[in-house]
C-alpha cells in the first residue's frame, strides 16, 4: 500500500500490484510495508498472505491499532515485523560494567 504518486516507483522496483488502501482489493500479498497504523494496519493484517509478512515501520496517523488474532486463521504462518525498536533501559545500563 502506498500513496498514489509513489506507484510508479514502486512497480518500477518490481511491484506487481501497489494499492492506496487494502478497501481497494481483495487480494492478499505476501509483502506489505505499513507506516499508517490505524485503520490501515487493521486493513493490512487482513490482506496478509499465508506466510506472508507485514512490516510496520511507522504510525503517522498517530491512531490505536486493534485487531483480533482470529485474522490469521486465513493466513497461517504470516507474521509481523517491526523496524521500530528501542531499549527501555537507560543509557548506563547498556554499557559495559
Amino acid at each position: 500500500m502506498a500513496r498514489r504518486d509513489a506507484h510508479s516507483r514502486l512497480r518500477a522496483l518490481g511491484a506487481s500490484q501497489v494499492v492506496e488502501s487494502a478497501s481497494e482489493t481483495n487480494d492478499r500479498f505476501e509483502l506489505i510495508l505499513e507506516s499508517l497504523g490505524g485503520a490501515s494496519l487493521t486493513g493490512a493484517i487482513e490482506r496478509g498472505a499465508p506466510g506472508g509478512v507485514i512490516v510496520v515501520f511507522g504510525n503517522t496517523s498517530g491512531e490505536s491499532t486493534p485487531f483480533d488474532f482470529r485474522i490469521f486463521r486465513s493466513a497461517q504462518n504470516a507474521r509481523i515485523e517491526t523496524l521500530f525498536h528501542y531499549s527501555a533501559e537507560p543509557p548506563s545500563a547498556l554499557l559495559p560494567t
